[in-house]
């Protein structure tokens, strides 16, 4: 199985260990305007409400991690590269320690999930907390494991490289996976 990679735009064969959307749902939705108005970049977002008075919504992006029950491409885990939402008071402190080498000694940050990923129920709302990491490396996103939604059981109890296979198929829509 080959594909495209998005980041680097290379072909890449085998099953891929990492999927993500360069973007929170979000803005997805969002009308030009809103868009126009806000603020994109690889590792954050900034998106005006729909009501000025419910002010801006802050969006980071971070990696929820799956270990694997075996290596798969010499890969030892698959992720998520996911939007969370933030507060504006988590998104400052962010912000306020985005280049501190001791950022990842920061406590965890709540956050809603604001990806949609191919799970049932949608993962859109789910509650996660946001680790920091040192300055280069996203935050790692943890789901909230009290709901039993599958992304989180998952992200406890690790998938199999068939499970792998499965999620290439759904994202890239290869039906031999």
């Amino acid at each position: 199985m080959s594909w495209r990679c998005e980041a680097c735009g290379a072909e890449h064969s085998g099953l891929a260990t990492v999927f993500g959307s360069d973007s929170p749902w979000d803005w997805h939705v969002a009308s030009q305007a809103r868009r126009d108005a806000g603020e994109l970049t690889p590792d954050v977002c900034f998106l005006p409400a729909e009501d000025p008075r419910d002010g801006t919504g802050y969006f980071l992006r971070g990696h929820v991690v799956i270990p694997l029950s075996e290596p798969v491409e010499g890969e030892t885990s698959f992720a998520w590269s996911v939007w969370v939402a933030l507060d504006g008071e988590a998104m400052q402190l962010v912000y306020d320690h985005w280049d501190d080498p001791a950022r990842a000694s920061l406590p965890p940050v709540f956050g809603w999930l604001r990806s949609n990923l191919p799970y049932q129920p949608s993962t859109l709302d789910l509650r996660v907390q946001v680790h920091q990491r040192e300055p280069g490396r996203v935050p790692l996103v943890e789901v909230d494991p009290t709901h039993g939604h599958p992304l989180g059981v998952e992200e406890r109890d690790g998938i199999t490289p068939h499970r792998v296979a499965e999620l290439n198929a759904l994202v890239l829509g290869v039906a031999d996976a």
